[in-house]
């Protein structure tokens, strides 16, 4: 049920297990009485259009991330404003490769980064973030306009 477009449907020997989007697809399982029952309880069934049930995430299951963007975790932050507030912020919560380092160890079994320069990798990257973000100041020159004349 955890497949992408896996269903149940009502067959006469029990309840079958389909992977495809419609009843063209092939039976993988059938299941019996008590083993769909059992689905129903945990982690739970909805119904589908069309007929048949869906599988319902598991409570506290993490989301999947989007295809294209491994590692990238939507959610909020919380940032200290200028007044003194916090305020929630949209943020990617996965994670950093500052906090993959903090976590790696030498071969003696110290940690690569203390945990202060762990929060100042942090810090840097957050800032150098915002500051990429807002206008240039000065000119780029690495991607000029050209005339056609070979000057």
């Amino acid at each position: 049920m955890t497949r992408p477009g896996a269903w149940l449907d009502v067959q006469s020997a029990g309840y079958g297990l389909r992977l495809g989007g419609d009843r063209r697809a092939r039976v993988v399982v059938t299941l019996d009485e008590t083993a769909f029952r059992a689905l129903v309880e945990r982690p739970g069934l909805r119904v589908r259009r069309g007929g048949g049930w869906t599988g319902r995430d598991a409570p506290g299951a993490v989301a999947k991330p989007e295809p294209g963007r491994p590692g990238h975790v939507e959610g909020q932050r919380a940032v200290m404003q200028a007044d003194g507030r916090l305020a929630l912020r949209a943020a990617n919560l996965g994670e950093t490769p500052i906090a993959w380092l903090l976590r790696r160890k030498d071969r003696h079994g110290r940690p690569w980064l203390t945990p202060a320069q762990g929060v100042a990798g942090e810090r840097l990257s957050r800032d150098a973030e915002i500051a990429l973000s807002g206008p240039s100041l000065t000119m780029r020159w690495d991607a000029l306009p050209r005339s056609g004349g070979g000057s």
